[in-house]
């Protein structure tokens, strides 16, 4: 590689650390750490949120975004970089020098970051089982 050149970025280099065991079993552990929450309120359908919901969301962001940015700092570069690759990945219909099953399941992850999908899962023991079991 030529003196001051970057390494191409790839988006699935910053994913797989998400797939790692550790990163699963921190993410896996919080969710059941506070499902209680999710389990002890009847929600209906167009009703409002509990706050308690919107604060423990808020927990599972930070740590989902404590991994990514451990990748992205392991890897030599900025946030500002990993976020112009996601979003080239994202306007490529998901290309961007990621693929594979890695970055699938990674995506599946990172789609619990969206407040409803989270409540799905929190609301659902075996939805919850299903994100680390397969």
């Amino acid at each position: 590689m030529p003196r001051g050149q970057k390494p191409s970025l790839s988006l699935e280099s910053f994913l797989l650390p998400l797939l790692s065991p550790s990163s699963l079993s921190t993410l896996r552990s919080f969710m059941s750490a506070n499902s209680g929450a999710f389990a002890s309120v009847s929600f209906r359908e167009g009703g409002e949120y509990p706050l308690e919901w919107t604060s423990v969301h808020a927990g599972f962001e930070e740590a989902v975004e404590g991994i990514i940015k451990g990748a992205v700092e392991d890897g030599g570069t900025s946030m500002e970089e990993f976020k112009e690759l996601v979003a080239g990945a994202h306007e490529d219909g998901g290309g961007g020098g990621g693929g594979g099953a890695a970055t699938a399941m990674a995506g599946l992850l990172l789609g619990l970051v969206d407040f409803r999908a989270f409540v799905d899962v929190m609301v659902d023991e075996k939805k919850r089982d299903y994100y680390f079991d397969i």
